[in-house]
């Protein structure tokens, strides 16, 4: 199974505008268990536990990746604007049509 895993030092880091003391990162493990382990005590290359002294845990989000949602933010925009160029047209088309309207009655008399 994937996880998305957040994982936040101890601190705010190098400064807490910038989040520099949070890493985000899918992790693949056979259960829950096994995340909640791999995120906790990630190993380095040679296997040791590279969170000690300075970048010690202060809290572990872990989301279960069939529950995090893509959202195609350039689709939505362009549904954004279409909707909204199609509502300017109208209105334009109503306003040309009370026009419209208005000169004929001024001229068909």
């Amino acid at each position: 199974m994937k996880f998305l895993v957040c994982q936040k030092m101890i601190g705010e880091g190098c400064d807490y505008t910038i989040g520099c003391g949070m890493t985000f990162d899918y992790i693949d493990a056979p259960s829950i268990k096994k995340a909640i382990d791999i995120a906790i005590f990630p190993p380095d290359a040679d296997g040791e536990n590279i969170l000690e002294g300075e970048h010690e845990l202060e809290e572990v989000l872990i989301i279960p990746a069939k529950h995090i949602l893509t959202v195609d933010i350039e689709k939505i925009l362009a549904e954004i604007n279409a909707e909204t160029e199609a509502e300017h047209k109208k209105e334009y088309e109503d306003r040309e049509k009370a026009e419209l309207k208005r000169l004929q009655s001024k001229y068909d008399k």
